[in-house]
């Protein structure tokens, strides 16, 4: 024991680099069982700047944890994640050049959306639903309008340019800060904030089906699909409402510039300078 606490060059230097590979790793887990904060476009953020700092290390095994990670990565992450990350405010003035699978990811979302919405606001759902599709006039014009206005963001056009708009993308949730400066631009900002209210995690749909469970149980086993659907609606809906009517209640913000061991964040402190 004596032995192992007074090793300076073998036990501990091995402790150091794996607490230097997992850390990042659980603080990403950690965070994404936190239903109240928005994370998705962080989560795209993070995971990639890890894959960079594995492929950079000098950690004798960090080449075989770098594939790893990126084979978890490859499996895991989806359209949704590079659409939130092209789309959430922390990073949209200081992200660069995106690679292509943010590009094709951000497009395809933004096409889904579109027709969803122009679905939504037709007099006639039921029939919309039938024959609106990602190349019907309509939903092309909507497509087209909301590119256009992401644009707009980028080039941080009119109220955007403002110190405190920009300071608000990193203190504010992501799909809040959306609501409160864009609603001149209301055809991206509908997309932003259906996106960036995704969970990242199934935590959510677990404590739901908890919930299901308790509804129709075996003395209700003769409940109806549809019933037990209802009920469970209108059993979250309320404790979300008890929630949100608590005077204490705060959204949650996850500010990953406050972390450490991130040397390429800060951009928006930056700006600001």
């Amino acid at each position: 024991m004596k032995a192992i606490i007074l090793d300076e060059s073998g036990f501990w230097r091995d402790v150091t680099d794996i607490l230097s590979v997992v850390s990042p790793i659980i603080k990403v887990l950690r965070s994404t069982d936190n239903t109240d904060s928005q994370i998705l476009g962080k989560i795209y953020k993070r995971m990639f700047d890890i894959g960079e700092s594995l492929s950079a290390s000098t950690i004798s095994w960090a080449p075989q944890a770098a594939a790893v990670h990126a084979a978890r990565w490859e499996y895991l992450h989806g359209v949704m994640h590079a659409a939130a990350y092209a789309l959430d405010p922390e990073y949209i003035w200081v992200q660069g050049d995106w690679d292509e699978a943010t590009q094709e990811g951000f497009v395809i979302v933004v096409e889904r959306l579109s027709l969803w919405l122009e679905i939504r606001s037709s007099s006639d759902v039921q029939k919309a639903m039938t024959e609106l599709t990602t190349s019907s006039p309509s939903v092309v014009s909507r497509i087209s309008r909301a590119m256009q206005q992401y644009s707009r963001v980028r080039a941080q056009e009119g109220a955007l340019s403002k110190p405190y708009v920009i300071q608000g993308a990193r203190e504010m949730a992501p799909s809040m800060w959306w609501s409160t400066y864009c609603v001149h631009l209301p055809d991206i900002k509908q997309i932003a904030v259906a996106v960036l209210q995704q969970p990242a995690a199934a935590g959510a749909a677990e404590r739901n089906w908890s919930v299901y469970g308790s509804i129709k149980s075996d003395r209700r086993a003769r409940m109806k699909h549809a019933v037990a659907d209802k009920r469970v609606f209108c059993h979250e809906t309320l404790h979300y409402m008890d929630k949100l009517q608590n005077p204490l209640h705060e959204q949650a913000v996850v500010a990953w510039s406050d972390d450490e061991s991130s040397e390429d964040e800060g951009g928006v402190e930056n700006m600001l300078m």
